[in-house]
């Protein structure tokens, strides 16, 4: 039955992972994209960091009630790589929206 379980959190985890790494991996340039279009994929790429983040939490206590100890170990890595990558996207959208306010053309009455 432990087996069962552990191969389960195990399917659960490389699973979410491969999520996780398949959003990363876009291509989509940067430059090709308009001042608001960055800004709203800056936006998102900060929200599902942050839901990423909050989901590995959740993961990790549930393996820590249910007595997985290398699920707690791989959920924590992969708790810390997700905040790592939040920290980063926050980063990114604040130097965002720094520059747009910078750029932002004057009128006058």
């Amino acid at each position: 039955m432990q087996s069962i379980r552990s191969l389960c959190v195990s399917c659960t985890l490389a699973l979410v992972l491969a999520v996780a790494l398949a959003g990363c991996s876009t291509t989509a340039s940067k430059k090709s994209l308009s001042a608001s279009e960055q800004g709203l994929y800056l936006e998102e790429k900060v929200k599902n960091y942050r839901n990423a983040a909050l989901r590995y939490s959740q993961a990790e206590e549930d393996a820590r009630k249910d007595g997985f100890p290398e699920a707690v170990e791989q959920y924590s890595r992969a708790k810390a790589a997700a905040q790592k990558e939040l920290e980063n996207a926050e980063r990114e959208l604040s130097a965002h929206e720094a520059a747009k306010s910078v750029k932002a053309p004057k009128t006058t009455p």
